[in-house]
Order: C-alpha cells, then structure tokens, then sequence
C-alpha cells in the first residue's frame, strides 16, 4: 500500500459520493478501454476514493487544460463542495505509440497518466500543496504496482 493513496484515516467534513467512474469517448481504442476498466478494477479492490472522481477519456492526441495549455492529462480538484473533481486524459496517440514501443508500453502510458493524476487526487484530499515530482513518483510506482499482478497490461 502506497502511503499517498492510503485514505484510512481521511475524515472529510462532509458525507461526499466516494468512488472512482470511466467515461470514454466514442472514438477510443478497445483496447484503451480495456486495460483502463482492469487497472481501476484493480484500483478499486485496493485503495479507497473518499470523494468521487470522474475520469474521462478522449480519442484527441492531446486535451484543453484549464489554463488554455495543450496537455495529455489534467486534472480539475474544486474548492468548494458544489463541484465534483475529474480528470481528462488524451488517447488518441495510442497506435503512434503502439508502432514506436510496442503494446504493453503504449498502454501503459494511459495507465501511468491515470495513477499520475490520481496521485494528484490523493494530495488535493489530504489538503496537501500540488507536488508533480511526488505524484510522478507515486504514479510510476502504482503502475509498477498493478504490473506483478499481470503478464500484461
């Protein structure tokens, strides 16, 4: 068990939704969706998501942040209540991906943009600074994680 993701003793204020739901585009790969709906099964079974999270996945090479910027992955995390957090993650460079580094690689590139943002996540429910260089850290390390539990993503 990953400390960062360790929520036991996160008490929050208010009784939120917990858990953490998929949305993916019309246009994004099966294979995406797959690997995806394994790693948050696996997710699921071993940590805990106090408040609600939405991920939704999008087949364009990279996704509009809040800020204007063209990334592959972003998250929004509310300050108030009336919100609920999500994240949105590009997909659409997965068969460029696949041809340069292979299947599992090109997988695990959307599995590893997803464990970095859920890193994110757990900073923002521990009311912690956003801290990038930990959440590649952990995001690499819970990818790692789910890899000795498969022969492939």
């Amino acid at each position: 068990m990953r400390k960062l993701w360790n929520t036991g003793l996160i008490n929050l204020d208010v009784k939120y939704r917990s858990g953490i739901s998929l949305y993916f585009g019309e246009n994004v790969e099966k294979e995406i969706k797959r690997a995806n709906i394994c790693f948050v099964r696996w997710l699921r079974k071993n940590y805990y998501f106090p408040r609600h999270i939405n991920v939704f996945y999008t087949s364009t090479k990279k996704v509009t942040a809040y800020s204007g910027a063209k990334v592959y992955s972003w998250s929004f995390f509310p300050d108030c209540s009336y919100y609920n957090p999500f994240i949105e993650i590009a997909v659409g460079d997965y068969f460029n991906s696949l041809k340069v580094n292979g299947k599992d690689n090109a997988l695990a590139e959307s599995l590893h943009s997803l464990s970095y943002e859920l890193s994110l996540y757990f900073q923002w429910i521990k009311g912690m600074e956003s801290n990038k260089k930990q959440a590649r850290y952990y995001g690499e390390n819970i990818v790692w994680d789910y890899a000795k539990t498969r022969e492939h993503p």
